[in-house]
């Protein structure tokens, strides 16, 4: 209630609407949810988290090719960010592009070496291709 009536104040505050679709998204609606995150990045088209969080719920909910569009942009954003390109991999991955899954997970490992889950992910992957 409190972020509709900051909204109604302030149809531009683009924190209210991020924050409301995080809200929507906790509560299980899905639909009220991406409506917001996309506000947000209409509003703001640089924010990353809400690119972000919203290719991870359209990942959740089967729809891999908008998730991959969405996870395009947040690499856009952040080209240095391992994690991004790990959950472009993965999302590659269950949408049945092993090669492109391939490529995020080996250039998440060429920028976080360390990160032992992003291993995982391309073992999984490796695991899938055989």
């Amino acid at each position: 209630e409190e972020y509709n009536k900051a909204i109604d104040l302030s149809p531009d505050y683009v924190d209210a609407h991020f924050n409301r679709a995080n809200l929507y998204k906790s509560m299980g609606d899905n639909k009220k949810a991406l409506e917001d995150y996309g506000n947000t990045v209409k509003l703001r088209p640089n924010h990353h988290d809400a690119h972000c969080n919203r290719a991870n719920l359209l990942m959740e909910l089967g729809k891999y090719d908008l998730a991959l569009l969405g996870y395009a942009k947040v690499i856009e954003l952040k080209p240095d960010s391992a994690k991004a390109y790990d959950d472009h991999g993965r999302i590659s991955h269950f949408a049945g592009k092993c090669d492109k899954a391939l490529e995020s997970f080996n250039k998440a490992l060429e920028l976080s070496p360390m990160d032992a889950e992003i291993y995982v992910h391309r073992g999984l992957l490796h695991k899938t291709m055989k």
